[in-house]
């Protein structure tokens, strides 16, 4: 994935920064964009070794000072990106405000040094990483993406705490991040279901789902208020390119971490490396005990709710009923071989959010609607042959968690 991705920038502050008509004005927008930048930059200084933290804040307020406060407008460290920037639309502000810093680490002085400041060398844009030694989830677009990510997480728990979301703000935690460390496993369901005293699969993914859109609504407002855009939907539209890119390319190649300790707390976060999971919460399953118990919810899930189908024409259905009295219409059942076919092909990162279940569970729906169509109806609806039809159905009839209902259909395909 190309680090231009990731272009919020707060542009509108940046063009409110080189405004002369106004000093006042011009003031407000210097103060929220040095605010805005600060954190990050120590941030990045800090992770990189660069510099002492200590040292790394007092180097970020003299980078403002001499070069965003002291110049007139025209020549700040944004008025010179803004003339890069027209003769090069995609040049990356942040990758401009990273170089720019790192160029003067090596000279870095304190401003109220005695001796003279040291001379700066400067750096080619394209050596930037590999003189300072950045890795790639070192390098400033990772950490501006965590910025954004913990002040999301912090609106989020907040939001959560307010409407009494407390259970749900701490499933969706769980879900949420990686173990800490490497030889940590994964929670999964029945980890959750003993915690928290959950005995439905159902339960815990309400409330993931819950939390999870209200996770991507604060995200989508929070990128979108540094986005430029000459409407509110190409913002909007701006505002999904930059969350998909951060959430799913960043954490699924494991270049997206959060600087956190404890979010169930109030205390303030301190850093730790916590990396974000895929945006799914498939690994909830993972032992047997957790597929009996996600499949025992299955089956008495209406139709409907578990594969997201039309609720009227099918009458609140479940699964289980269906195995006991196969009494579907040939239409109907086309229809659950073609979804649970969609959704058996999806991957982690493109799961719509209403399905947490594993693939398998729509494997079995899949092979079981072929073998009513083929048994009731004398159709055959599906593509493969009857030999491919048995090799397939087989990798998951022997699955061991299966009820003796879906089995005795799965047997006719084998």
């Amino acid at each position: 994935m190309s680090d231009d991705h990731l272009q919020s920038t707060a542009l509108s502050v940046l063009l409110g920064v080189t405004h002369e008509g106004c000093p006042e004005q011009r003031h407000v927008y210097l103060q929220q964009f040095c605010e805005t930048y600060s954190k990050p930059l120590v941030t990045f200084l800090t992770v990189n070794e660069l510099c002492s933290s200590e040292m790394a804040e007092d180097l970020v307020q003299d980078f403002w000072l001499h070069k965003m406060i002291e110049p007139a407008p025209d020549q700040t460290l944004v008025a010179k990106y803004l003339t890069v920037r027209q003769n090069d639309p995609q040049a990356s502000f942040r990758a401009y405000l990273c170089e720019s810093l790192t160029n003067d680490v090596d000279g870095y002085q304190p401003s109220h040094a005695a001796k003279e400041q040291q001379p700066i060398q400067r750096l080619d844009a394209n050596d930037l990483d590999r003189a300072i030694g950045v890795t790639d989830h070192q390098s400033f677009d990772f950490v501006w993406a965590n910025y954004l990510l913990e002040n999301v997480l912090w609106k989020v728990r907040k939001e959560c705490l307010l409407n009494g979301h407390d259970l749900k703000w701490k499933i969706f935690l769980r879900l949420f991040l990686s173990p800490k460390s490497p030889d940590e496993p994964r929670q999964t369901y029945s980890d959750l279901a003993g915690q928290f005293g959950i005995r439905s699969t159902k339960e815990i993914g309400n409330a993931w789902i819950t939390v999870k859109r209200m996770f991507v609504r604060n995200f989508n407002s929070v990128v979108r208020d540094y986005l430029p855009a000459n409407s509110v939907e190409e913002s909007i539209s701006d505002a999904k390119q930059e969350v998909k890119s951060m959430l799913f390319e960043l954490s699924s190649s494991g270049r997206l971490w959060l600087y956190t300790e404890d979010w169930e707390l109030d205390s303030e976060p301190s850093p730790s490396s916590a990396k974000t999971s895929q945006f799914s919460a498939s690994h909830l399953f993972r032992t047997r005990r957790d597929f009996e118990f996600g499949w025992r919810d299955f089956l008495g899930q209406p139709l409907s709710e578990s594969l997201g189908l039309d609720a009227k024409p099918w009458n609140h259905l479940t699964f289980a009923s269906l195995l006991k009295n196969p009494a579907l219409r040939l239409k109907q059942l086309s229809e659950l071989h073609k979804r649970s076919k969609q959704l058996g092909r999806r991957t982690d990162l493109q799961s719509p959010e209403e399905f947490l279940y594993p693939i398998g569970f729509y494997a079995i729906v899949y092979f079981v609607a072929i073998a009513i169509a083929k048994s009731n109806h004398g159709a055959d609806i599906s593509s493969h042959t009857a030999q491919q039809l048995s090799r397939r159905t087989k990798t998951v009839a022997d699955s061991s968690w299966i009820d003796e209902d879906s089995r005795q259909w799965l047997d006719r395909l084998l």
